[in-house]
């Protein structure tokens, strides 16, 4: 009898070359501002230690290591890794659920980009949140980069086509219970493959403000500031595109 085989996860098949030829220049002066707001909010000093979970190819820690911290990565792609580590940034390729580090070793562990909300269930979420929490040091902090339920649910854009890379992409987005699912159908870049086309989808659990305290809450986090965008203005619940919360552990 054949062995079945384990389907990925989304996160495992959409992360890689496809992802990186359809969004080949990310914003790298979004990144460097996004981590100086984030820097100076939590008090940073040089030497910091400071663990970026979803680090991608690492444009955040570029930015991080630049203020004269000291930066460290991890993320489940092999190919962002790789072109971490080509770029001289010191990452691993891990889990966020199972991350490969001791307790506290951190002073501040971030998530940027909406890097968070990927999983099955709500507990498997609950539970990347909690390790995230027992990196840090006491008195340290987390960052949180998430997107506003409100302001996301209520702009949502259901059916597009892009123009991504020269590449015509149709893109399609739906509200399932929690979640915001998106659908991308991809030409193939090469005539020669056997498919025209390709697939790939995202999947984000949204974390409403209602729903996200009592787990904070839970987790002993406390909320020092929330961002509404990634250059660190005022959160709006009506108006703000991003709910991103710098929280901070117990002494």
């Amino acid at each position: 009898m054949r062995a079945s085989v384990q389907k990925k996860e989304w996160f495992e098949r959409w992360f890689g070359e496809e992802y990186k030829a359809l969004y080949p220049h990310r914003d790298e002066a979004q990144a460097a501002a996004q981590a100086d707001v984030v820097a100076r909010a939590a008090g940073a000093s040089p030497g910091w230690r400071i663990l970026d979970v979803g680090c991608g190819a690492g444009r955040h820690l570029r930015a991080l290591r630049a203020s004269g911290f000291r930066v460290f990565g991890v993320d489940l792609s092999a190919v962002l890794i790789r072109d971490a580590r080509d770029a001289g940034l010191n990452v691993a390729r891990a889990d966020m659920r199972r991350l490969p580090f001791r307790d506290r070793a951190f002073d501040l562990v971030t998530c940027f980009f909406t890097s968070f909300g990927y999983f099955d269930t709500v507990e498997e979420d609950v539970a990347a949140l909690a390790e995230f929490r027992r990196l840090a040091r006491p008195s340290g902090f987390l960052f949180l980069d998430l997107p506003n339920a409100a302001y996301l649910t209520g702009h949502l854009v259901a059916d597009e086509v892009v123009d991504l890379a020269g590449r015509r992409v149709e893109v399609e987005r739906r509200l399932q219970g929690d979640s915001v699912f998106k659908r991308l159908r991809i030409p193939r870049r090469h005539s020669d493959e056997k498919r025209d086309e390709e697939y790939f989808e995202e999947r984000v659990r949204l974390f409403p403000p209602e729903r996200l305290e009592p787990i904070l809450r839970e987790l002993r986090l406390e909320t020092v500031r929330v961002f509404g965008d990634e250059r660190g203005a005022p959160f709006d619940p009506a108006l703000s595109p991003r709910m991103s919360l710098l929280l901070r552990c117990p002494a």
